[in-house]
């Protein structure tokens, strides 16, 4: 349902304000690349292909999950190429620092979480939920890409936004567009698993996942709000040339 009712619609109002030759459709763009590679990898390699247990013509659609790995890196690079030092607004470097600490406080109870459910599995063969024993594949997928790159990727951009804020700027926002994105995401399956007493629920991982969301558009917010005017339409940074 996120990927319906966030990302698909991000994806269209940037395509169409491109096709227009908007500036603005720059600042859409840029939020969903990452995402749609991690998607794309993540259902394409994160299936039980040697599971009995579990039936599906999953890999008629194989070719539906190279399509988002290679759109993601088109989009990537091509969205990077949009912006210049110019589109950056001014920061305060007092906000600026209370905002990375509170967000990389939460993104180590992130990483300790994972860790430690990595941890029971090779100390003890399963997650306290079993989750590991009824999805072993799919669990070393999620673990592997955030503890390899979707925790890694939240610190450099914590460090880049905190250090090179002006340089970096659209490095910074395409991380935080897959934040925001992905972030909804993981927080909106915990919500229904945790309704439905989902017993692979993560104890104690709500109000974790739900502080990083909440952090994650808070932080895009902060990116842009120098671009925000009523009724909330963004506008191209002062200095920049429109393509139109």
């Amino acid at each position: 349902m996120v990927n319906l009712l966030l990302i698909a619609p991000i994806l269209l109002i940037g395509g169409a304000l491109h096709l227009f030759r908007k500036e603005v459709a720059k600042y859409f763009l840029i939020l969903s690349p990452i995402t749609l590679i991690y998607t794309g990898l993540s259902l394409g390699i994160g299936q039980e292909w040697s599971n009995p247990a579990y039936t599906g013509n999953v890999e008629d659609y194989s070719p539906l999950f190279l399509i988002l790995v290679v759109g993601g890196l088109l989009l990537l690079v091509a969205s990077l190429s949009m912006f210049d030092p110019k589109d950056a607004p001014e920061f305060k470097p007092k906000r600026l620092r209370i905002f990375v600490g509170v967000m990389s406080l939460f993104l180590l109870l992130f990483a300790f979480m994972w860790l430690k459910e990595l941890f029971d599995v090779v100390s003890t063969g399963d997650t306290s939920s079993g989750s590991y024993r009824e999805t072993p594949t799919v669990w070393w997928t999620i673990r592997y890409l955030d503890l390899g790159v979707t925790i890694p990727l939240g610190f450099l951009a914590l460090y880049l936004l905190l250090t090179k804020p002006k340089r970096t700027y659209s490095l910074v926002l395409l991380f935080f567009g897959f934040f925001i994105t992905l972030g909804t995401a993981v927080f909106s399956m915990g919500v229904i698993m945790t309704f439905n007493n989902d017993p692979e629920a993560q104890p104690g991982a709500l109000p974790i996942f739900a502080s990083l969301m909440l952090l994650s558009w808070a932080g895009l917010l902060y990116l842009v709000k120098d671009k925000l005017h009523w009724p909330f339409k963004l506008q191209p940074t002062r200095g920049s040339t429109r393509r139109d």
